[in-house]
C-alpha cells in the first residue's frame, strides 16, 4: 500500500480497488492494513471468504496527525461478521493493549 508509515485510506482504496474481490477471497491485513480492510469492508458491504487480521492497529498514536485521525477514526460496522465467513486475528502477548482495542 502507499505510504505505509503515513496511511491515508482514500490512496489506499484507489490502489486496492485495482484487484478484484468476490465472496471467495481471503484478505490478509497487518498493522495499518487491518484497519483499512475492516473499514473498506464495512463501507462496501463486500462479502468475502476470510478475514485474517495479524498484528491489528486501529488507533491514531501520534498527537495532531490529520491524516492517521482520518484514516484511524471511524465506526466499525457490526454486520462485518455477517458477511464474512471466517475472521482471525492474530495479536502477542506482548503487544500494547491500546493496539487490540475496538
Amino acid at each position: 500500500m502507499p505510504k505505509p508509515w503515513s496511511p491515508n485510506y482514500e490512496e489506499f482504496k484507489k490502489e486496492f480497488e485495482k484487484y478484484p474481490i468476490d465472496e471467495n477471497t481471503i484478505l490478509v491485513g497487518h498493522s495499518c492494513g487491518c484497519a483499512f480492510l475492516v473499514r473498506w469492508l464495512g463501507e462496501t458491504k463486500q462479502k468475502i471468504d476470510k478475514l485474517i487480521l495479524v498484528a491489528p492497529w486501529k488507533i491514531n498514536d501520534k498527537d495532531n496527525d490529520e491524516a492517521r485521525g482520518k484514516f484511524y477514526t471511524y465506526e466499525i460496522d457490526q454486520t462485518i461478521k455477517d458477511r464474512v465467513d471466517n475472521i482471525i486475528m492474530f495479536t502477542a502477548n506482548d503487544e500494547k493493549d491500546n493496539g487490540k482495542k475496538v
